[in-house]
């Protein structure tokens, strides 16, 4: 059974004040917190792409860029997925571009990184039909940014790539 935010508070204005009852008032207000924010899907994306026949990152190039949160909302990255090409080429599932690069994913709100080496964009990155699910939901703050930076290993070849960050934006929805 779902309870909705009418129910839970009438629950807690039924629920005596007694110190026995801490632990319930605790948890109804917990649900009732979490009955007042509305989910709205939504991906923020770093972008290292040219136009045209050109790549963005040259073979043993390092590139990066920040992705800036909406200071309306804090979000929330449930997947993550890429989308990658050489010099602009068409792409295909069965010929899908898999960069040799290698990612470094820092939360500059807090200055922790969130692996503790630059890691294979193939380990932490999927393509949209089979996106990367993260094993715990990565919360980041409104207003924050997410610093990406992209290390081509690749001796030869050059390309464009997309990194999405996929999840929801936390909008407070006003129901209490």
């Amino acid at each position: 059974m779902e309870l909705d935010p009418k129910h839970i508070q009438q629950l807690l204005a039924a629920t005596p004040d007694l110190p026995e009852n801490a632990a319930l008032v605790s948890a109804l207000m917990e649900l009732l917190n979490d009955a007042s924010i509305e989910k709205y899907a939504f991906s923020y994306n770093a972008v290292f792409w040219t136009t045209g026949a050109a790549n963005n990152i040259a073979a043993g190039g390092v590139a990066t860029t920040n992705v800036q949160i909406d200071a309306g909302a804090p979000f929330l990255i449930v997947t993550q997925s890429y989308d990658a090409n050489t010099l602009g080429a068409a792409r295909a599932p069965a010929t899908l571009t898999v960069p040799n690069a290698l990612v470094l994913l820092t939360d500059t709100g807090s200055s922790r990184q969130l692996m503790d080496v630059a890691t294979p964009v193939a380990n932490i990155f999927g393509t949209g039909q089979f996106p990367y699910i993260l094993p715990v939901p990565k919360l980041m703050a409104a207003n924050s940014q997410l610093q990406v930076q992209v290390t081509n290993v690749d001796v030869a070849a050059g390309f464009n790539l997309r990194l999405s960050f996929n999840g929801y934006k936390l909008y407070k929805s006003g129901r209490r």
